[in-house]
C-alpha cells in the first residue's frame, strides 16, 4: 500500500523542503546560469534552494568574458559557505579533466595544436565499432571516423594503416572527427 506523499501540515512542507534528495559534493561538476556578476564574485544559479558563487578572478578572460544568461560549468569547491552559497571553481574543473588515452589534458591540448584541421595524416585503426572507426594520430591522441563516413566499400580492421583528413578538433570534449582520404577513384561516380 503507498502512503500519500503530499504533506498535510506546514511542519511536513518545511520538512519535506529541507531534505531535498539533490545533494550537492565536493568536487562535483555542475552546470549553471550566470544570473549576476559583482565586482569580486559571479552569482550562478544551479536550480537548487542554494546559489552559487564563482570567483571572478577564475575568469581568466576577465568581468567580460560572461554575461547573465550565460551558461557556466564549475566544479564544486564547498558545499556551502558562511552565506549558504555553494562554493564553485572553474579552476579546479579544468584540472579535474579527465586524462584521455593516458594523457593529460595539457598534454592533450599541445599535441592537438599541433594537428590542422583539414590536414592529412596517417595513423592506425584502433578500434572498429558500431558508430565509427577509432584511429590512433599521433603519442596516443585518437580521432574518430564517424559511421557516416565509411563508405559501402570501406573495410577496416584493428592494426590497418589508413590515411585521414581531419574534419575538426574540439579542445573542450578532447573529440577529433575525422574523414578517410580515398587513393582510388572505384566506386565514384562523376557526372
Amino acid at each position: 500500500m503507498v502512503k500519500n506523499a503530499s504533506p498535510k501540515t506546514m511542519e511536513e512542507l518545511l520538512a519535506s523542503l529541507s531534505s531535498s534528495p539533490i545533494s550537492l559534493e565536493r568536487g562535483q561538476e555542475v552546470t549553471g546560469k550566470v544570473i549576476a556578476i559583482n565586482a569580486t564574485e559571479i552569482i550562478v544559479d544551479l536550480g537548487l534552494k542554494s546559489e552559487g558563487v564563482l570567483p571572478l578572478h577564475e575568469i581568466r578572460s576577465g568581468r567580460n568574458a560572461v554575461k547573465p544568461g550565460d551558461s557556466i560549468k564549475a566544479t564544486v569547491s564547498e558545499t556551502e559557505n558562511e552565506n549558504g552559497q555553494v562554493v564553485l571553481s572553474i579552476q579546479r574543473a579544468e584540472k579535474q579533466k579527465p586524462q584521455i588515452s593516458g594523457i593529460d589534458s595539457k598534454k592533450w591540448d599541445a599535441l592537438s595544436d599541433k594537428l590542422i584541421r583539414e590536414e592529412i595524416i596517417k595513423g592506425t585503426v584502433t578500434k572498429v565499432t558500431q558508430f565509427g572507426v577509432f584511429v590512433a594520430l599521433v603519442e596516443g591522441i585518437e580521432g574518430l571516423i564517424h559511421i557516416s563516413k565509411i563508405g559501402p566499400d570501406d573495410k577496416f580492421e584493428a592494426g590497418q594503416a589508413v590515411t585521414v583528413s581531419i574534419d575538426s578538433i574540439d579542445k573542450e570534449k578532447n573529440r577529433i572527427a575525422l574523414s578517410p582520404v580515398r587513393t582510388s577513384t572505384k566506386g565514384l561516380i562523376y557526372k
